[in-house]
């Protein structure tokens, strides 16, 4: 009943750490397991155990900002079945109440970026297998769809809108600015792209991408000023 330990959890997926007195080939046997894992090629992680490792992920998103411009929060009660045994007034033997707050509607936009060449090094060291075309396809299908997929109490009604995908060329050095202050979302929840339209557009920019995808749910997202060359797919 008691969670495992990190070297507990990676001998119960990778079996027995190699009796290895050389630490850095310790090390090295454990990178190569670790980067097998596609969470660790995205996202990274720290492994602190029998040995040390650092991995910094190819996939960095960040916080979610609500773009719509109503922002309506509003609180209900919620109760738990049990009394709180700290209680020592009157109140002790009664059911504890509590307090939620909701917002009642919000379109939060992440902005985020993908560098295969974060591990490059790592994958070299061990011979192992970089970021994939698959690899890009499954964090894709999450973006598109993850808060669509999770179900519960506190997430009803929470929904993937959009999903705008800019690929730079192979080798590219452009480092394109956070799309989350260029999005903006109506009192009509339309999401408008204008000013990411003009910033792909410039010239400096627009030989830099290879492509642009938008994936939304066509007749019930409505988007303007899509960027120009944007292929549209379904969500």
């Amino acid at each position: 009943m008691s969670p495992r330990t990190l070297d507990e959890t990676y001998e119960k997926h990778f079996g027995k750490f190699p009796d290895e007195k050389d630490k850095n080939k310790l090390r090295l046997a454990v990178l190569n397991n670790i980067l097998g894992c596609l969470d660790i090629k995205l996202f990274g992680g720290t492994y602190v155990g029998k040995t040390n490792i650092s991995i910094h992920g190819t996939t960095q998103i960040t916080n979610g900002v609500n773009r719509f411009p109503e922002n309506i929060i509003y609180s209900e009660q919620i109760m738990s079945p049990f009394r709180n045994p700290g209680e020592k007034n009157v109140d002790s033997t009664m059911t504890t109440l509590g307090t939620q707050s909701k917002l009642q509607e919000g379109h939060y936009v992440h902005h985020f970026s993908v560098n295969p060449k974060n591990i490059e090094e790592d994958v070299k060291r061990v011979q192992a297998t970089g970021l994939t075309e698959s690899d890009i396809d499954m964090l894709k299908e999450g973006l598109r769809r993850g808060a669509t997929y999770y179900d519960s109490a506190a997430k009803a009604g929470t929904e993937n809108e959009l999903l705008l995908w800019v690929q730079l060329k192979e080798g590219s050095k452009a480092v394109l600015p956070s799309f989350v202050d260029l999005v903006t979302v109506n009192e009509n929840r339309e999401i408008d792209l204008i000013e990411i339209q003009k910033l792909l557009a410039k010239e400096h920019i627009q030989s830099e991408i290879e492509k642009i995808e938008l994936y939304c749910q066509k007749g019930i997202t409505k988007v303007l000023n899509a960027p120009a060359g944007a292929e549209e797919k379904e969500l």
